[in-house]
């Protein structure tokens, strides 16, 4: 514990981005609740804390390969400074459009609003789901993309890997439909909507995991877009409740005796880790030798081969067949 209060301490007062000073700081950095890993043996000691911080904190856990990306939904992106209104009204086109395709009716029975989001989320359409998994490992390999090819988006540029405390946030996904008349009338999207009732973030498990969820140990955060959401927040996409920080007080929280800091829900909203860009090569390594993260692990099928399979080419397509036409969503 000793060696790593002194190697956390070191490492406050390092900047960031690792960039010349004078450089804007990024959102995570300013928020105070973060930690420049100085090398990859601090970076796995830092994870540790932070999972061993409590037994009463969730942490759900997303590597983002650039520390300048915002924590967004797919389909936030898709629509920025929109209202929870028109997202709203845009997803429930989404879902209807779905339906319509045959998409979600199995064994006879149609999948809830939650389980057909978690289906189009994982074949790539936009949505309010951010895909979180239970596994720090499985997020720090993703927070490490980039290290590999000039043309990635993130390349050459910091990750962070974000570790957010679920605790008090309620869960769905699993829940067995009420006694009600909103669940009567509206028996496959009431539990959305009960969800979104208010700005409280929540998780959403998925009853029938496909072989990718499965492998990455993962599932889903969500939430109503913020009524008022602060511009140098990195947080847009979910209200996550959080008091501003100074380094030092962060540095006390993470590493001081679990009987002194007293209850872990609320002492730890969330820690951002960065990962800069020179120690990303070297971490894949580590996690692909010690804890079995390699694509054909994390991506067990045909997709993921097609992504990340070496041999594997994108099949060109004949100019004006049927396979060149893709369906690309509803217009904003």
């Amino acid at each position: 514990m000793w060696r790593l209060a002194e190697s956390l301490k070191f490492s406050w007062s390092s900047r960031v981005s690792g960039k010349d000073e004078g450089t804007q700081v990024n959102r995570w950095e300013k928020t105070g609740w973060f930690v420049r890993a100085k090398g990859s043996r601090h970076l796995f000691s830092t994870i540790g804390a932070i999972g061993g911080f409590s037994a009463e904190a969730d942490i759900a856990w997303r590597g983002l390969a650039s520390a300048d990306y915002d924590l967004l939904s797919s389909l936030h992106r898709e629509m920025p400074g929109a209202s929870e209104e028109s997202f709203r009204s845009r997803e429930k086109e989404l879902l209807h459009a779905a339906r319509d395709w045959g998409l979600g009716l199995t064994g006879g029975n149609w999948a809830n609003d939650f389980q057909l989001l978690a289906d189009l989320q994982h074949y790539g359409t936009a949505t309010r789901l951010i895909d979180v998994t239970s596994n720090p490992m499985t997020a720090l390999w993703f927070a490490c993309q980039g290290a590999h090819h000039a043309e990635h988006p993130a390349s050459g540029e910091d990750g962070v890997l974000l570790a957010i405390n679920t605790r008090s946030w309620p869960r769905f996904g699993r829940s067995i439909p009420p006694a009600s008349y909103t669940a009567h009338d509206d028996p496959y999207g009431w539990e959305l909507s009960s969800a979104l009732e208010s700005e409280q973030p929540f998780v959403v498990e998925s009853l029938t995991p496909n072989d990718r969820l499965r492998a990455q140990e993962g599932y889903f955060i969500a939430g109503r877009i913020p009524t008022n959401v602060d511009r140098e927040s990195p947080f847009k996409s979910l209200g996550v409740l959080h008091e501003s920080t100074t380094p030092s007080r962060f540095y006390h929280t993470l590493t001081e005796r679990a009987d002194l800091r007293g209850s872990g829900n609320g002492r730890l909203p969330f820690a951002a880790v960065l990962v800069p860009a020179e120690l990303k090569r070297r971490v894949l390594v580590r996690l692909q030798n010690s804890y079995n993260r390699r694509p054909d692990v994390l991506f067990p099928d045909f997709s993921g081969f097609l992504q990340y399979g070496r041999v594997a080419q994108v099949r060109k397509k004949a100019e004006g067949s049927i396979n060149s036409l893709y369906f690309t969503g509803y217009p904003h």
